[in-house]
């Protein structure tokens, strides 16, 4: 799959310019087609390879433009969500967008032009146009076979990862709860920084990947204590890391400001105040008007 990831921002960018010049050639590429319902679509950049068979799974990416203007895309926002869909053996109930899509190889792009007028409803961002432009970009085709042996493969390393995080609950937990005694006695004032929200940090490790930043999909080990070492939460005991939208208002403010502090691989001891924590009403575990002290490893980011 990733060999043809490379390609996919070129073929994108070069859409628009293709669907000005359809001409005649021998194959497909260029050439204005028609799908059953009368959608037309210009397929770019055909690669001569084969279409997917019954059964086998295709990824693709996938855009939807007013005009010029994209309204949705895989490739936009946290992340990139390449679609999936697996050939059925009965197709009759398949759209036409879905149709089209199974006729490109990997390696193919497609645009398709979906009339709206006289629609009973219509998708958000198309509430006055008449057309709706969808962009195709097929990723990569795998057989079921493939398919399963590689999903296979990546549960193994999940169940690989898993068994890495738990071993290290232990250590970390000691390790917390060191720094905690190290805290109240005064011996880290010249390491901790404060920031002008009252929230305390120990970057312990600054991190060498991406930084984090609001608004994209987070993945934090973490392990969470008050400062008599009572236990709050922790992801350890999961062995996944917990997921979250950076600047949301899944975890507590602390949470938000501090993990934006570090860099993927990064770690850090966040000592929380309680207007960033739970504040007055506490929570389940914490009492009300509770600093929270955290490990944080920034695991990933999407």
């Amino acid at each position: 799959m990733m060999r043809t990831l490379l390609k996919i921002m070129a073929i994108f960018l070069s859409i628009s310019a293709c669907q000005n010049n359809a001409g005649s050639g021998g194959n497909k590429a260029g050439r204005v087609l028609y799908t059953d319902e009368g959608y037309s679509y210009v397929i770019h950049n055909e690669t001569n390879g084969n279409p997917g068979q019954v059964n086998d799974h295709l990824f693709f990416h996938a855009q939807w433009r007013n005009g010029n203007n994209i309204i949705m895309s895989t490739r936009m926002g946290p992340g990139q969500q390449v679609r999936h869909l697996q050939i059925p053996a009965d197709q009759s109930k398949l759209s036409s967008l879905d149709k089209v899509i199974l006729s490109l190889a990997e390696g193919d792009s497609a645009t398709v032009t979906v009339p709206l007028e006289g629609q009973e409803s219509v998708p958000p961002g198309f509430e006055n146009a008449t057309e709706m432009t969808v962009d195709f970009m097929m990723v990569d085709i795998q057989t079921d076979q493939e398919f399963q042996a590689e999903r296979q493969k990546e549960q193994q390393g999940l169940e690989a990862l898993k068994s890495r995080i738990i071993s290290r609950r232990p250590a970390v937990a000691d390790s917390l709860k060191a720094i905690i005694a190290d805290y109240k006695a005064g011996a880290l004032e010249d390491q901790i920084q404060t920031a002008p929200s009252g929230l305390k940090y120990l970057i312990m490790r600054k991190g060498q990947g991406g930084p984090a930043l609001k608004g994209r999909n987070t993945f934090v080990n973490f392990y969470g204590m008050l400062p008599n070492g009572q236990r709050i939460d922790d992801s350890f005991q999961r062995g996944l890391p917990f997921g979250f939208a950076l600047g949301s208002n899944q975890v507590v403010q602390g949470w938000n400001e501090g993990i934006g502090y570090l860099n993927k691989g990064g770690t850090a001891i966040l000592f929380v105040p309680p207007d960033l924590g739970y504040g007055a009403t506490g929570s389940t575990n914490v009492p009300p008007n509770a600093e929270l002290i955290f490990f944080v490893e920034l695991f990933d980011i999407q």
